[in-house]
């Protein structure tokens, strides 16, 4: 009897526990962190008006950073801003889709409306795309090795921004080509025709040449 007497003492501090951390992201502006925390208790009619409070506060606040910082960065009309403008239309996105589930009532007492993002994002994840794929080349044509490093930054953004883009897989080899000091290059005969002992003491010159061949047909796969 006396555990089942301090159950109701643990569930409050529970829920007190729980305020206070709310409290606690939204002071220190975690804004999307409140969100995901709140959101989905919310959606499942666990009303808590404090709660409430801090979801809605920062959802706007949370999207009017976004919201200035994306027409801070179109005004400096630069091409490399465009990978921040799409992630921030997504994340713009992702909140305005967490609240979709929210009671009517609950809505309106924090003036949500549904975004339409859609034709922005695709304008801007165009734009992105074409700075990320021009910028990669850039830095492979160089063939250093640092510039190669660098180079895989902007793939891990371009696949972010759009992991079905066909350049991909093709920056992923050419980079991989930059992180080594040689590259191997094998020979395989999957003929029945057996090569002569000579083929072993090809000129220098000729052994380079049909090694670029076997490279070619290697990335051609």
């Amino acid at each position: 009897m006396k555990y089942l007497r301090m159950i109701p003492v643990l569930l409050l501090g529970a829920v007190l526990t729980a305020c206070n951390t709310t409290k606690k992201l939204y002071e220190a502006q975690q804004y999307d962190q409140v969100i995901q925390r709140v959101a989905p208790e919310v959606c499942k009619g666990k009303m808590n008006d404090k709660d409430i409070n801090y979801v809605a506060a920062s959802y706007h606040k949370a999207n009017q950073a976004d919201h200035e910082r994306i027409q801070a960065l179109k005004a400096t009309g630069q091409p490399d801003v465009w990978p921040e403008i799409y992630q921030r239309y997504c994340s713009m996105k992702g909140r305005n889709n967490a609240l979709k589930c929210f009671p009517t009532k609950v809505k309106k007492g924090m003036n949500y409306v549904k975004l339409d993002l859609d034709e922005d994002m695709t304008v801007a994840r165009n734009h992105a795309e074409a700075f990320l794929v021009a910028k990669i080349d850039q830095l492979l044509a160089t063939g250093t090795k640092e510039n190669g490093q660098e180079a895989m930054k902007y793939v891990v953004q371009l696949a972010r921004t759009n992991k079905d883009n066909p350049n991909i897989s093709r920056f992923v080899k050419r980079s991989s080509l930059c992180f080594g000091d040689a590259v191997f290059i094998g020979f395989g005969n999957a003929s029945d025709f057996t090569l002569p002992q000579e083929f072993l003491f090809l000129p220098n010159g000729i052994e380079n040449f049909l090694s670029c061949i076997r490279l070619v047909l290697w990335w051609m796969r």
